[in-house]
C-alpha cells in the first residue's frame, strides 16, 4: 500500500491508533480550511464595506469632521459632527415618512370596497 510522503517517517501505530504525522496532516487540513473560510468572510467584508462607503458618498457626500466646532461655514464643504447626527435625523425621518405613505397605499389598495 503507498504511504504519503509524511507517513514513511512515522513509527507503525499500534491498532487503533493514529500516528502524529497522520494527526498534523489532519491539523493542517482544518487549519488550511479555517484560513480559506476567513479570507472568503474577510473578503465578503471588504466588498460590504466599499460598498456602504460608496454608498455613504452617494447619500451624505458632504465629509464630517469630527473636531470641528459647531459654528460651521457651510462654503468650506463639511459638516460638524452635530449637523451630521441632525442630516441623518431627518433623512431617517425621511424615510419613515415614506415607509408610512407606502403602508398606507398598500393597505387602501388590500381594503374590501
Amino acid at each position: 500500500m503507498p504511504q504519503h510522503p509524511g507517513q514513511a517517517q512515522a513509527a507503525h501505530p499500534s491498532q487503533g491508533q493514529t500516528s502524529t504525522t497522520e494527526v498534523k496532516f489532519d491539523n493542517v487540513a482544518k487549519v488550511k480550511a479555517l484560513v480559506w473560510s476567513l479570507k472568503d468572510a474577510l473578503s465578503r467584508t471588504i466588498q460590504e464595506c466599499a460598498l456602504q462607503l460608496r454608498d455613504s458618498h452617494q447619500y451624505l457626500p458632504v465629509p464630517v469632521v469630527a473636531t470641528k466646532p459647531d459654528p460651521s461655514n457651510p462654503q468650506d464643504g463639511t459638516l460638524s459632527y452635530s449637523q451630521y447626527i441632525n442630516t441623518i435625523r431627518a433623512q431617517v425621518s425621511f424615510a419613515k415618512a415614506v415607509q408610512d405613505v407606502l403602508n398606507e397605499g398598500a393597505r387602501r389598495i388590500n381594503q374590501p370596497e
